[in-house]
C-alpha cells in the first residue's frame, strides 16, 4: 500500500464477501467517546481502506501480463449524533 498508518495491517482477500467482513470488523474497532464541549458520542477515529485488484493473463511475448489496480477509500471526517435542532 502506498501509505503508512500505526496499525495498518495488509491482508490479502479472495472475495468480496470476506472485503466486507474486515470493512464490519473495522468499523466495530472505532473509538467513540464524547469530545470536550459535546457531550453527545463522536467517533474521532479515522478511516483507510485500499482494496487493490490483480489480473493475470496468458499470452503475450514474455508468457504472462498483470494488470494492477488500486482504489483507495479515506475517511477522516469522524462522525457525530446529532440532535435534532428546533426551528
Amino acid at each position: 500500500m502506498p501509505y503508512a498508518a500505526k496499525g495498518l495491517k495488509h491482508v490479502p482477500v479472495d472475495s468480496y464477501q470476506e472485503i466486507e467482513y474486515l470493512m464490519k470488523r473495522g468499523l466495530a474497532n472505532r473509538t467513540v467517546s464524547s469530545a470536550r464541549g459535546n457531550a453527545a458520542a463522536t467517533s474521532l477515529a479515522h478511516t483507510i481502506a485500499g482494496i487493490e485488484f490483480r489480473q493475470r493473463s496468458k499470452g503475450g511475448a514474455s508468457g504472462e501480463m498483470y494488470r494492477l489496480g488500486v482504489i483507495n477509500l479515506v475517511d477522516l471526517a469522524g462522525t457525530r449524533e446529532a440532535k435534532p435542532r428546533k426551528a
